[in-house]
């Protein structure tokens, strides 16, 4: 759950972060000019910073972290949300399970969608069949124990499950529910309910956001947004330090000192549900021998990377499962380093021949990418280092194409048994489970796990079998698991807000307490 702390983050013992690189010198202490933060009759002007770019506005064909940032809960929503755990009401006003497979939904009737056209039920069926059926659909696992969704009445939809399921609240819960929306006709422009809509969006660049005044909801503080996408760290932290921008997200630890120094800015913190770590395709060579894999495990230091790149503001970790999660091992250690193991097994692999690793990440290159790299080849690898443009990065990543790549993770269920299901099951371009397995593991014992937690009533049995997939993985290694980055925000003194553990930027939730001194 939530954790909030706003000052002397170096003080923290337990810590979480994402990709950090650069190093601001700080100077003497001056206050920065803001951006246009009024809280008169002028309009109010958020700038955000963010690390990621958005590479579309379709919210059913991606599953980036950017989409979940800056589009879900500003731009649109879904039947219910989840506060505290706990299910609540948002397009929906009740929901009842009829028998073990089929749930009813009623929807609100004082509700329309940005372009003033109210929500029917033909909406969200519409919105379901786009995520259920859609070729390029990238979340359908988040549905993936649906049947079928169908009109009951003006004002009730029927949700079929294949099986009973233990889960399927939480993923009704990040279904978008759009205007029009069909499998055939492309989302343009993305037409939602949520409490914000799209003024403009410039691919790797920018997304502006504006309030919407006939949003059913209550109404936010913030008027407009803009989301500027900066990649770089060092230029992220410096537009917070000259007061560019308002908010920027994923700050490097160098930077906490810097921006607290500045009376006028501070940093939220939050522990997190993201997890950094190495994808690989282990269907192809080198990645295909389990020793090249064992080596690239037993050759990362993952101490040294929260020590020296995120300067303790993480956890290590060892397994896809969050420590609280069901699907954890207790007993499964993660794993320390050992050069002279890795070391071994390459030679044993490499009979004199050079073992070349191309690991691929974002544009600009991580630190701890480049750390990775130095750890790799201090085991007996050679490594390129191929870092590229996010947008295309992902559009190679969905297709499968990148053999090796750093990236991270965010679990926004809050239950091990979704990345499982995401990440671990055998990707089938018709199926609704693995749509986020980019490494295309697949193991038939894995599927079958899976497969019996979805429909299992018994909650031992179901924990039994999401920590035997923790250990399965454990050994093939499709997924190796580094670290736990702590959610890390620079903001000005003047907003006031919490930041969630999925460290998403919901707009709704921040307001403006006092004046710019």
């Amino acid at each position: 759950m939530g954790n909030s702390t706003r000052s002397h983050l170096s003080r923290l013992s337990v810590v979480f972060l994402m990709l950090l690189a650069a190093c601001i010198g700080g100077e003497d202490a001056t206050e920065t000019t803001g951006a246009d933060l009024s809280n008169g009759a002028d309009a109010t002007l958020l700038r955000l910073a963010v690390s990621d770019p958005l590479p579309h506005l379709d919210p059913f064909l991606q599953n980036t972290a950017a989409s979940n940032w800056m589009l879900y809960g500003n731009v649109f929503e879904g039947l219910i949300r989840f506060v505290g755990g706990e299910p609540q009401a948002c397009l929906a006003t009740a929901w009842n399970q009829e028998d073990d497979r089929t749930w009813v939904f009623t929807i609100k009737n004082d509700v329309t969608f940005h372009n003033g056209s109210s929500l029917t039920i033909e909406d969200v069926v519409g919105s379901f069949e786009r995520i259920l059926n859609h070729p390029q659909s990238a979340i359908s696992g988040r549905v993936a124990n649906i049947e079928g969704v169908a009109k009951r009445d003006a004002n009730n939809v029927e949700v079929h499950l294949v099986s009973p399921s233990q889960t399927f609240l939480r993923g009704i819960a990040m279904v978008p529910i759009v205007a029009g929306a069909s499998i055939a006709e492309p989302l343009d422009p993305l037409i939602a309910t949520g409490p914000y809509r799209v003024v403009s969006y410039s691919e790797a660049k920018r997304l502006t956001l504006e309030k919407y005044d006939e949003y059913w909801g209550d109404e936010p503080q913030i008027d407009r947004a803009e989301f500027i996408f900066e990649g770089d760290e060092q230029t992220r932290t410096q537009l917070l330090l000259d007061g560019a921008v308002d908010i920027i997200n994923q700050i490097p630890p160098s930077s906490i000192e810097p921006i607290e120094a500045l009376p006028n800015l501070w940093v939220e913190s939050s522990l997190g549900t993201a997890v950094r770590v190495l994808v690989i395709k282990n269907s192809v060579a080198p990645y295909s021998d389990p020793r090249v894999r064992e080596a690239i495990d037993l050759a990362v230091d993952r101490e040294a990377l929260v020590e020296e790149r995120y300067e303790g503001h993480a956890r290590v970790a060892g397994q896809l499962a969050d420590p609280d999660s069901v699907g954890h091992v207790a007993e499964l250690a993660v794993p320390q380093r050992d050069l002279d193991r890795a070391r071994e097994l390459v030679a044993a692999v490499a009979q004199g021949n050079s073992i070349v690793l191309k690991l691929h990440c974002g544009s600009p290159a991580p630190a701890e990418a480049k750390t990775i790299k130095q750890q790799l080849e201090e085991a007996g690898f050679v490594v390129k280092l191929v870092d590229i443009e996010w947008s295309v990065l992902y559009t190679r990543i969905q297709a499968g194409e990148i053999p090796f790549v750093y990236q991270g993770w965010t679990n926004y269920s809050g239950d091990a048994s979704s990345s499982f299901e995401e990440l671990l099951y055998t990707y089938s371009p018709d199926g609704h489970l693995g749509k986020s397995n980019h490494g295309r593991y697949s193991n038939p014992e894995v599927d079958r796990l899976i497969d019996a937690s979805l429909v299992t009533r018994d909650l031992e049995l179901r924990r039994q079998l999401l920590e035997s997939i923790s250990k399965i993985v454990a050994t093939d290694r499709p997924i190796i698991p580094l670290v736990r980055p702590l959610n890390l925000f620079g903001l000005r003194r003047s907003l006031d807000w919490v930041a969630p553990t999925t460290g998403a930027l919901t707009l709704s939730q921040m307001t403006i307490t006092r004046a710019e001194e």
